[in-house]
Protein backbone atom coordinates (compact mmCIF):
# COMPACT_ATOMS: atom_id res chain seq x y z
CA UNK A 1 0.00 0.00 0.00
CA UNK A 2 1.43 3.82 -0.95
CA UNK A 3 1.32 6.60 0.86
CA UNK A 4 -1.90 7.71 -0.86
CA UNK A 5 -4.08 5.12 -0.57
CA UNK A 6 -2.70 5.14 3.48
CA UNK A 7 -4.09 8.29 3.63
CA UNK A 8 -7.22 7.73 2.00
CA UNK A 9 -7.58 4.81 4.48
CA UNK A 10 -7.98 6.77 7.70
CA UNK A 11 -10.96 8.51 7.10
CA UNK A 12 -14.91 6.87 7.10
CA UNK A 13 -15.60 5.00 4.40
CA UNK A 14 -18.55 7.93 2.60
CA UNK A 15 -15.55 10.01 2.61
CA UNK A 16 -12.54 7.31 1.19
CA UNK A 17 -15.39 7.18 -1.27
CA UNK A 18 -15.34 10.51 -2.32
CA UNK A 19 -11.27 10.84 -2.14
CA UNK A 20 -11.25 7.57 -4.21
CA UNK A 21 -13.68 9.37 -6.82
CA UNK A 22 -11.18 12.56 -6.93
CA UNK A 23 -8.03 10.26 -7.24
CA UNK A 24 -9.67 8.39 -10.17
CA UNK A 25 -11.39 11.57 -11.44
CA UNK A 26 -7.60 13.14 -11.37
CA UNK A 27 -6.05 9.85 -12.72
CA UNK A 28 -8.42 8.97 -15.76
CA UNK A 29 -8.20 12.89 -17.15
CA UNK A 30 -4.56 13.02 -16.47
CA UNK A 31 -2.87 9.84 -17.76
CA UNK A 32 0.42 11.63 -18.20
CA UNK A 33 0.43 13.28 -14.74
CA UNK A 34 2.41 11.79 -11.67
CA UNK A 35 0.96 11.05 -8.73
CA UNK A 36 2.92 11.81 -5.67
CA UNK A 37 2.07 12.42 -1.21
CA UNK A 38 3.19 15.71 -1.05
CA UNK A 39 2.54 18.27 2.01
CA UNK A 40 1.17 15.68 3.38
CA UNK A 41 -1.91 15.12 1.22
CA UNK A 42 -2.10 13.60 -2.42
CA UNK A 43 -0.85 15.53 -5.41
CA UNK A 44 -0.47 15.48 -9.14
CA UNK A 45 2.37 17.31 -10.82
CA UNK A 46 2.15 17.49 -14.71
CA UNK A 47 5.15 18.12 -16.49
CA UNK A 48 7.40 18.53 -13.56
CA UNK A 49 5.04 21.25 -12.19
CA UNK A 50 2.35 20.90 -9.71
CA UNK A 51 -1.06 20.50 -11.21
CA UNK A 52 -3.41 19.75 -8.28
CA UNK A 53 -3.84 18.61 -4.42
CA UNK A 54 -6.49 16.92 -2.52
CA UNK A 55 -7.18 16.42 1.18
CA UNK A 56 -9.98 15.83 3.91
CA UNK A 57 -10.27 17.52 6.90
CA UNK A 58 -13.05 17.06 9.35
CA UNK A 59 -15.78 19.23 7.67
CA UNK A 60 -14.81 18.93 4.25
CA UNK A 61 -12.53 17.81 1.27
CA UNK A 62 -10.50 20.27 -0.37
CA UNK A 63 -9.20 20.34 -3.81
CA UNK A 64 -6.40 22.47 -4.79
CA UNK A 65 -5.71 23.16 -8.08
CA UNK A 66 -2.85 25.32 -9.05
CA UNK A 67 -2.59 28.03 -11.89
CA UNK A 68 -1.56 24.62 -14.39
CA UNK A 69 -4.66 22.58 -12.63
CA UNK A 70 -7.15 25.65 -13.47
CA UNK A 71 -5.92 25.82 -17.01
CA UNK A 72 -6.19 21.92 -17.45
CA UNK A 73 -9.33 21.50 -15.95
CA UNK A 74 -11.18 24.95 -16.63
CA UNK A 75 -14.50 23.82 -18.08
CA UNK A 76 -14.89 21.33 -15.43
CA UNK A 77 -14.04 23.70 -12.39
CA UNK A 78 -16.34 26.60 -14.23
CA UNK A 79 -19.38 25.25 -12.38
CA UNK A 80 -17.66 26.07 -9.03
CA UNK A 81 -17.03 28.68 -6.57
CA UNK A 82 -13.03 29.15 -6.52
CA UNK A 83 -10.81 30.89 -5.04
CA UNK A 84 -6.39 31.58 -5.22
CA UNK A 85 -5.55 27.75 -5.43
CA UNK A 86 -8.86 26.34 -4.31
CA UNK A 87 -12.04 25.27 -5.65
CA UNK A 88 -15.04 24.68 -3.29
CA UNK A 89 -18.74 22.95 -4.20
Amino acid sequence: MNEIETCIQQFPDNVQEIMQYIRNLTNNNTPNADELYAYGIPAYILTQKPLVYFAAFKNHIGFYATPLGHREFQDELSKYKQGKGAVSA
